[in-house]
């Protein structure tokens, strides 16, 4: 009797860490962040997240308009920390802010940027929680 094994390579997914202070985190299907938390490549070139890929999202204590509370010596309150598996293919978006602003690709590109300010221009379609949070 012959047997015939065949293997499936498969990829471990990558993780990125990233923060947040965003305290309703748990409830999105999608998300956005600045170019700053991503690495970039030889050619600066940003290395986004591929489809199975974790983020892994630190929270940290905001008030009720997602601004940082900080303990008396200046630190963050870390309150855990939660992680999403990318569903869909993550985007770039060039527009400039005006834009992006009366139309986001996602509602988080707006929601927690700051007029003026770096918009939120990484943005994840369709995340889901990752089970074991």
């Amino acid at each position: 009797m012959n047997y015939f094994f065949t293997t499936v390579q498969t990829n471990k997914p990558k993780t990125f860490s990233l923060i947040t202070y965003n305290n309703n985190i748990s409830q999105s299907t999608s998300l956005a962040y600045d170019f700053k938390f991503f690495e970039r490549d030889a050619n600066n070139h940003v290395i986004l997240p591929e489809v199975g890929d974790i983020l892994s999202i630190k929270r940290f204590k905001s008030d009720s308009r997602g601004n940082p509370i900080k303990k008396p010596n200046g630190q963050l309150i870390f309150e855990g920390t939660i992680s999403f598996r990318v569903d869909a293919p993550p985007g770039i978006d060039w527009r400039n802010e005006s834009e992006i602003r009366l139309n986001p690709k996602v509602p988080s590109q707006v929601n927690h940027g700051n007029p003026g300010q770096q918009i939120h221009r990484i943005y994840f379609p369709l995340v889901s929680l990752k089970i074991g949070n």
